[in-house]
């Protein structure tokens, strides 16, 4: 029997943050991103030490993924006080920085553009005229594809980008041979005659997922991130370095509850709201998020197939909701970010005209849920950092 395709959703056309600087924009509420970055900033200063032995006279640095907000330029900022430091103690003029920030097209770009010179005002005050000179660049497009010119990139950052998939695709039907991750052998799934009908009331992966389905879901996860490393490869320099955060898992089990039981519960404010017939039963049944939260089995296996780049370090860490430059508690910070990431692509597939009452729906399940079950809202967070082979 033939594959037959359910459902496809083309993320890169309807996927983006909330945008502007409102009480509901992603720029607004990025505090939970914001403490990640600080917490693995170990992490990136070690692979950057490494690219500053380079002679290159200039240095170029993409962040993928940059959404919008204080955490755009971040990365950047840290970046270029490591190496002006590490060239002042080498008493070595500093190189030309290429500032590249990636996301897609309907990412909020103004926002950052119009914030580009107080960026620029605060390298001369502190680091002087003759540090760079920094030129930074808007790149609108998906990092699954080429996106750079070759061997352009020194060092490659992302954040919270590379669990998204570029579509979901739920097939009816399927029997295709998978690589066993552990052995190396392929196995053969067998035929299952359930997909996304057998994912009915379910948005994610979950116990009562068919094989079909979780197999439909790492099999997409499989293709983007082979396709991002293939296409990071012909971009970044021999010696190049890359880190990357992703919310993942330690479990092999991919229903295991790490990460996925937040998106478990928009689901269920998602089945309230259908109970209630504010949303179609049928815009449900055809809707499955496009993220696949991987282990680090599974990323060591398709970065060592991928043969473009060693693997550094792959850390698993955990991560709270609550941070401490809000006033916010751990409930509210889940509503706020998740709403700020996720309300563009639910309203284009239930209705804008919903969206008050489907996160009304969500803070109040929240908030009963972490009553009873606080140890199930801490996130699991993959560090990886990579070096590219010669």
């Amino acid at each position: 029997m033939e594959n037959k395709i359910v459902k496809a959703i083309n993320v890169s056309q309807v996927f983006h943050m909330n945008a502007g600087n409102g009480e509901e924009s992603y720029a607004t509420n990025s505090n939970f991103q914001r403490c990640g970055l600080t917490k693995t900033k170990h992490f990136r200063d070690k692979a950057i030490l490494q690219i500053c032995s380079s002679t290159s006279k200039t240095l170029g640095f993409a962040e993928l993924g940059c959404a919008t907000g204080s955490n755009t330029l971040f990365v950047a900022s840290e970046l270029m006080d490591t190496v002006y430091q590490n060239c002042c103690e080498l008493g070595r003029p500093t190189p030309e920085f290429h500032i590249y920030l990636n996301d897609l097209p309907g990412n909020d770009f103004n926002s950052t553009f119009q914030s580009l010179q107080g960026f620029y005002d605060n390298i001369k005050d502190t680091k002087g005229y003759e540090f760079g000179p920094c030129f930074v660049y808007g790149v609108p497009g998906s990092f699954y594809g080429r996106l750079f010119p070759s061997q352009s990139l020194h060092f490659v950052h992302s954040s919270y980008s590379l669990h998204w998939l570029s579509q979901v695709r739920i097939v009816a039907n399927s029997s295709r041979l998978y690589h066993n991750l552990y052995s190396g052998k392929c196995v053969l799934i067998c035929k299952v005659p359930q997909g996304i009908e057998g994912n009915k009331r379910n948005v994610y992966m979950s116990k009562s997922s068919p094989p079909s389905v979780l197999n439909a879901y790492f099999e997409q996860f499989h293709n983007d991130f082979s396709s991002f490393l293939k296409s990071r490869s012909v971009e970044v320099v021999e010696g190049g370095g890359m880190v990357f955060m992703v919310a993942g898992r330690r479990s092999e089990d991919r229903t295991s509850n790490e990460n996925a039981y937040i998106w478990e519960l928009i689901g269920v404010a998602i089945n309230e709201l259908v109970s209630k017939g504010v949303i179609e039963d049928e815009k449900l049944h055809s809707f499955n998020f496009p993220l696949y939260m991987p282990s680090p089995t599974e990323l060591k296996y398709l970065i060592k197939s991928e043969r473009s780049f060693v693997t550094n370090a792959i850390e698993a860490i955990d991560q709270v909701w609550t941070s401490p430059n809000t006033k916010k508690s751990e409930c509210e910070e889940v509503v706020t970010c998740l709403r700020a990431v996720m309300e563009p692509l639910l309203a284009e597939q239930f209705g804008k005209e919903v969206m008050e009452e489907l996160f009304s729906t969500f803070r109040e399940i929240v908030f009963d849920r972490y009553s009873k079950e606080k140890n199930a809202f801490t996130t699991t967070v993959l560090v990886v950092s990579l070096t590219r082979m010669g």
